[in-house]
């Protein structure tokens, strides 16, 4: 199987290049920024190019060779990286995504998987849980509200899609000169590593919802491995929350055990008086029709992520 990945170079694309069996033809696409530290590891049945989603010939030039499932992972990542340039978020996500369908439907593609998001559904109004996939979209920020359109724009025109909605992903430790913008979770494992407290911003009793990267990536393999798998839209999550407070905590004991230090955790004022509703989806629907379930524990999770903590810095 031939395998087109776009933003290969990012957070969930690089890690399931990485761990993809070498059976698999894999092309990387990405702007190569990262390029550097993955050549590192990549195996030799991956290629990568780099370049943009929204490059209508060098799509041509990589669709021409045969490309049998795109598993589509570009786009700037998170509501405040998107509002810090908003025409490129609109071209990498609605453009890009549109001539991705253009060519997967010109050079026959026979699956379309796409990596959408929790803020599909809504990020501040509060609204009955859990989300299930028939829950009515209604996005209130500006990266949910892009991840919409990309979602109605690929059930449209292409039938051979999947769509994953993806709750907070985490697992990943980043190397230590990586300031990307990531998650609670990786903050919260730098400051163990840094040796610093851990800070939280407000009460703490905001609830949120965790799936380990892992976990994500034994998905899209099953998906792989399943032919039959097309025109479907599941949530890929844990199917629970946990209190910002209770992620802490957790990660401080593990601390202790690992590290044999225990952070302080303070709490300091919420720096944009913004207070989030708990939000999380149901995983009952991908349970049934694919047998996928997570298996990575929070807990084993973050002892994962502390034992790679130091291989990466």
């Amino acid at each position: 199987m031939k395998i087109l990945i776009t933003g290969g170079g990012g957070y969930i694309g690089s890690y399931i290049i990485n761990n993809l069996p070498k059976k698999y033809d894999i092309i990387c696409l990405d702007h190569g920024k990262k390029y550097s530290q993955f050549d590192e590891s990549v195996k030799n049945n991956v290629t990568l190019i780099k370049g943009d989603v929204t490059d209508s010939k060098l799509l041509e030039k990589i669709m021409s060779k045969g490309i049998d499932t795109i598993i589509h992972c570009a786009g700037t990542v998170g509501n405040s990286v998107c509002m810090e340039d908003p025409m490129s978020a609109i071209s990498s996500h609605i453009h890009g995504t549109q001539l991705l369908i253009e060519k997967s439907i010109k050079f026959k593609v026979k699956r379309f998987i796409y990596m959408s998001t929790l803020a599909v559904y809504s990020t501040f109004t509060k609204r009955k849980i859990p989300f299930t996939e028939n829950t009515e979209l209604k996005p209130d920020d500006f990266y949910g509200t892009l991840k919409m359109i990309a979602e109605k724009h690929i059930q449209k025109n292409q039938p051979n899609y999947v769509i994953l909605r993806l709750a907070n992903v985490y697992g990943k430790a980043r190397k230590a000169q990586n300031k990307t913008k990531l998650g609670v979770v990786e903050n919260f494992i730098d400051a163990i590593l840094e040796k610093t407290n851990i800070t939280i911003y407000g009460t703490g009793k905001q609830k949120i919802e965790l799936v380990h990267i892992k976990d994500v990536y034994n998905c899209v393999l099953t998906i792989l491995q399943n032919s039959n798998i097309k025109g479907e839209i599941f949530n890929v999550g844990s199917g629970k929350l946990v209190s910002i407070e209770e992620l802490a905590t957790a990660i401080s004991k593990s601390s202790k055990k690992f590290y044999r230090y225990e952070p302080e955790i303070k709490k300091i004022s919420n720096r944009n008086d913004k207070v989030w509703p708990d939000r999380f989806m149901s995983i009952c629907r991908i349970k049934k029709k694919i047998g996928w379930k997570p298996k990575i524990s929070l807990t084993n999770g973050i002892e994962l992520m502390l034992e790679n903590g130091k291989k990466v810095r």
